[in-house]
């Protein structure tokens, strides 16, 4: 039996309903590998915090979260988390690395053709400035990197304002976004050393044409198009056990 732990914000949302729904459409998925959840929104996830020694996750002490209150709302529990019991752990609190916010900024202008080794840098660098990953994915990251699978939230809706961008572009910048793409899916499926995570990247087929962006009919309707939806979640559960990645 294989166990793997799923840690997110709001975006695991989209991966338990995929689970469940596997669940009950093919059982002898789960019959050799187990998933947990384990998260909250953001603003909540920035106070679970790893106990190195201990290997548990915990609720750092802070005013604004009760601490009898069920904190990891994916667990509804308030009780720590050990992570011994995990052999993988799927973190969806961080930036998809084909993001285009961020590999050219919050307001993206410029689209410059990166090179193979600067792209390895940003890939496995940790966020900057206000970017940064939560503290408990840093430390996740730092300390289990050889079990660690980072997802990442989903890419914009292909419809969304976040993407309106994509329409302003000219050939010259298309055709450096599509190689930077091309690049990073490269490294990505080269065999990193042990001190780097498992970047995953969304099948194509998930993606519009640039391959930075959602199509739309995997993402919640026009008002949340910041989240995945159902089908999403259930196809990228089902592509990471056909790689046998879980």
């Amino acid at each position: 039996m294989k166990n793997i732990l799923i840690l997110g914000d709001s975006h695991l949302n989209a991966f338990k309903r995929g689970h469940d729904s596997l669940a009950i459409k093919d059982k002898h998925l789960f019959e050799k590998r187990r998933i947990d959840f384990s998260g909250n929104a953001s603003h909540r996830l920035k106070f679970f915090s790893l106990n190195e020694s201990e290997e548990k996750i915990y609720l750092r002490k802070n005013k604004k979260v009760s601490q009898t209150s069920k904190w990891d709302r994916a667990r509804q529990s308030s009780e720590p988390l050990s992570l011994q019991q995990y052999d993988t752990f799927l973190i969806t609190a961080s930036s998809c690395r084909l993001d285009p916010n961020f590999l050219y900024g919050k307001t993206p202008k410029q689209f410059p053709l990166y090179s193979m080794d600067l792209l390895k840098q940003v890939i496995y660098s940790p966020r900057p400035g206000s970017c940064k990953d939560p503290k408990i994915v840093r430390s996740i990251l730092e300390h289990y990197p050889q079990k660690t699978i980072l997802i990442g939230q989903p890419l914009p809706d292909e419809k969304s304002k976040k993407a309106a961008f994509i329409t302003t572009l000219n050939d010259r910048c298309r055709e450096n976004i599509s190689t930077n793409v091309k690049t990073i899916r490269s490294i990505c499926a080269q065999e990193q050393p042990s001190s780097n995570p498992t970047i995953y990247l969304p099948p194509e087929h998930l993606l519009g044409p640039l391959g930075i962006t959602t199509k739309t009919e995997y993402m919640m309707p026009p008002d949340d198009n910041n989240h995945a939806n159902e089908a999403y979640g259930t196809k990228i559960l089902l592509d990471l056990i056909t790689r046998k990645l879980i």
